[in-house]
């Protein structure tokens, strides 16, 4: 056998091979479900790929020393809380992620939707009164106050890159720029999946505990 046929049917066993797995997974879990994972895995490589080149746009801005110093506006005239899942590992994941790149990290607070009341910096009953947002949605939109709006799901993550250090700011631009029907399908879609693929932790163990001065030094 020459080398070009030897080419021929390595190009056709490594292109039966994901045929094969995609038809095993729809016998096992579904079509649905295959193209959901399918689209995670698309969906996490993008992220991942956009977060790295955000990364390296930070450790430039940090080494040129164009960083802010303090955000605006500051925390006394514009109040900037974060209402999540206390027992998601990836939003605690996240949440620890872009804590540690606020511009100031102690002009926001988080409030896991389980435990509202462990945050004795927010008034959870004021909250919901001028908000009048729906409790059970919480479980599956993370919410975000900033100033006198309330932002959830896809356009509250875009609210809380832009508090962070250059240039995660940017991604600002994809709460304006991609369509909501859009946001909202791919926010949904990691949403009623994300116990499943990440898995959960005890709400004892959530990242906003740990931001007690007894735990956290700037």
């Amino acid at each position: 056998m020459d080398v070009q046929s030897s080419l021929s049917m390595l190009l056709i066993v490594l292109f039966c091979i994901p045929i094969l797995l995609f038809s095993i997974s729809c016998f096992i879990i579904g079509h649905r479900q295959t193209w959901t994972n399918l689209f995670f895995l698309f969906f996490c490589g993008v992220l991942i790929i956009v977060f790295c080149i955000l990364e390296v746009g930070r450790l430039i801005c940090d080494f040129l020393r164009l960083q802010p110093k303090k955000i605006n506006p500051p925390k006394s005239e514009h109040r900037r809380i974060v209402i999540f899942d206390g027992i998601c590992v990836l939003c605690n994941s996240f949440g620890r992620y872009v804590h540690f790149r606020f511009i100031e990290n102690k002009a926001v607070d988080w409030v896991p939707y389980q435990d509202p009341d462990s945050h004795t910096h927010v008034n959870w009953k004021e909250i919901m009164e001028k908000h009048n947002f729906q409790v059970e949605n919480l479980k599956d939109y993370i919410h975000v106050i900033s100033g006198e709006k309330m932002y959830f799901g896809a356009d509250a993550i875009c609210e809380i890159l832009s508090w962070c250090i250059y240039p995660f700011p940017i991604m600002k631009i994809a709460q304006t720029l991609i369509p909501f029907p859009l946001k909202d399908w791919a926010y949904s879609t990691i949403a009623n999946n994300r116990y499943t693929w990440f898995g959960t932790q005890a709400l004892d163990d959530n990242f906003a505990k740990k931001l007690c001065p007894i735990y956290y030094f700037k």
